[in-house]
């Protein structure tokens, strides 16, 4: 056994059948559904990319691990960042996020989250600005990936 999976099993936790109960169009619709919930740490994520952004030089990768089925992370990044990769557990979180970058009409709606960043966080009140920053952050994303800290390869 892996550490975290000593320390799953010592406090009662299982992932056993977790990627099957876990569903991430509930998940986005209550966590995600407003911005009131994931406004303080978007602007959190957004200003600390900024600092580290000082010397306006693009930082080159991000490793989003455990990304879940939100883009609320990278969306704060991606006007520092060259290349994402998003890493998650489950498959059903995965296709989530591959249905928002394919751009499926049934994924959900991050424009409420972009609309802050670019607008009230950046000031940028452009006319495509926005949709600048959605196609910048499709592009970015090079890779949804699998990941299981579980694992020990």
């Amino acid at each position: 056994k892996s550490i975290l999976q000593s320390v799953m099993v010592e406090h009662g936790k299982d992932f056993q059948g977790y990627s099957d109960r876990f569903d991430p169009k509930s998940y986005l619709e209550y966590y995600c559904g407003t911005l009131d919930k994931k406004q303080g740490i978007l602007k959190f994520i957004h200003d600390t990319f900024k600092r580290i952004n000082e010397n306006q030089e693009l930082c080159r990768n991000m490793l989003d691990y455990g990304a879940g089925c939100s883009f609320h992370v990278v969306i704060g990044a991606a006007g520092v960042v060259s290349e994402i990769c998003m890493a998650e557990y489950t498959e059903k979180n995965r296709a989530a996020l591959n249905d928002w970058l394919k751009g499926e009409p049934d994924a959900f709606d991050w424009f409420p989250f972009l609309k802050q960043v670019v607008e009230d966080f950046e000031g940028n009140r452009k006319e495509d600005a926005i949709e600048d920053r959605k196609r910048r952050l499709k592009a970015i994303t090079k890779a949804v990936v699998s990941c299981d800290l579980r694992s020990e390869k």
